[in-house]
């Protein structure tokens, strides 16, 4: 993110810290310490190096290269991609235990929550963050958010080689979440 003359931000945490400083009155970090640290600890763990959709594009790289394209990403996509990622340093196994087990683990702290999102009423960075996570895994309708035909099959396939580990708590999380704090359609 570019923004005024200050140094650009990549990383998610940064783009936060970012949006939390120019709009405070649209807090997407909670003010409780313990919540902060709750809602920041899942965040890493969805949106971080070595993460959930770190491992979950892995997998779609290691697909792509091994079936010259046939399964996860296209070729040319995987190609591009794997140095990037430093494909082939982690086996697919744990790849995939990685993100299934994040997956059942944000589950488990949507369940614990007093309301539709992971910190009750209250929109929160991870409501955001997981509901695009799931897109990730498990696209939104063409009619919803467009995609390129061999990147939604990219998309799907990430969520189908997690078979079952899939939640469909974390699904109708992204649903809720994207009816009500997205513009549909997105339009990128």
């Amino acid at each position: 993110m570019l923004f005024s003359d200050e140094p650009a931000r990549t990383g998610w945490a940064e783009i936060l810290a970012l949006a939390e400083r120019l709009a405070p009155e649209v807090r997407l970090v909670p003010a409780d310490a313990a919540e902060q640290v709750r809602v920041l600890g899942l965040s890493h763990e969805v949106m971080s190096e070595g993460a959930m959709l770190w491992c979950a594009r892995l997998l779609a790289i290691e697909a792509g290269r091994a079936t010259n394209g046939r399964e996860g990403f296209p070729l040319q996509a995987a190609r591009y991609l794997a140095p990037r990622y430093r494909s082939g340093t982690v086996p697919v196994p744990l790849l995939r235990a990685r993100a299934a087990g994040i997956l059942s683990h944000l589950a488990t702290e949507l369940a614990r929550s007093s309301g539709p999102g992971f910190c009750g009423d209250t929109i929160s960075a991870i409501d955001l963050y997981s509901a695009v996570a799931m897109h990730a895994l498990v696209p939104l309708p063409d009619g919803l958010y467009p995609m390129v035909p061999a990147m939604r099959a990219a998309f799907e396939w990430m969520g189908r080689s997690l078979h079952g580990a899939m939640p469909a708590a974390l699904i109708a999380h992204r649903d809720y979440i994207v009816a009500r704090h997205f513009q549909l359609p997105i339009d990128l």
